[in-house]
């Protein structure tokens, strides 16, 4: 656009006075204008040697060298990791079929104990239970004597309850337990 506001064939206007010109964009390219950074290709070894020892040379040198390193890293320790895999597998098969079998095995042995156990207290309880009946006055004897004692304990312990100040340097159990098969 001149000073009358007309455009040129490039589409800049012209602004000034007759010794020079400024040229400014009619604002289409502005408003299409985008902001990208040019595309660089990223040099090969061989180029980088080819720059000399320059400091951004070596740093793309020890780049490429370290993912090499990294990515050969990567395929070793996939290579371990397929070839122990199938060892694990089997170990840990072999452990589960143990545990199993030993599960099942003390399964067993704990059923064959258990009916041993019940069978020897059926036998037991069978058997004072005909002693009872064969001989009553004896169990009757018993269970008084037992009575008997449990009375003293009781009596004993409400006594040492209310009058501890005397029995405080005696210590004398509070629980009396007396077993007996009835």
């Amino acid at each position: 656009m001149d000073m009358n506001g007309s455009y040129d064939e490039s589409g800049m206007s012209s602004l000034g006075t007759s010794s020079s010109s400024v040229n400014l964009p009619s604002g289409l390219e502005v408003e299409s204008a985008t902001f990208r950074s040019p595309v660089t290709s990223v040099p090969t070894t061989a180029e980088t040697s080819s720059h000399g020892s320059g400091l951004k040379a070596k740093v793309d040198e020890l780049k490429s060298r370290g993912s090499e390193i990294l990515d050969s890293a990567k395929c070793a320790i996939r290579d371990k990791v397929d070839e122990i895999t199938p060892v694990v597998n089997a170990k840990v098969s072999a452990l589960r079929s143990d545990v199993n079998s030993r599960v099942t095995s003390l399964r067993d042995g704990m059923k064959s104990k258990s009916m041993h156990v019940r069978d020897g207290v059926m036998v037991k309880s069978n058997a004072v239970q005909r002693d009872m009946s064969a001989n009553p006055m004896k169990w009757a004897g018993i269970s008084a004597g037992t009575g008997l004692v449990l009375g003293l304990v009781g009596r004993l312990m409400h006594h040492r309850k209310y009058h501890r100040q005397t029995l405080e340097r005696r210590r004398m159990p509070q629980l009396v337990i007396i077993d007996a098969a009835c």
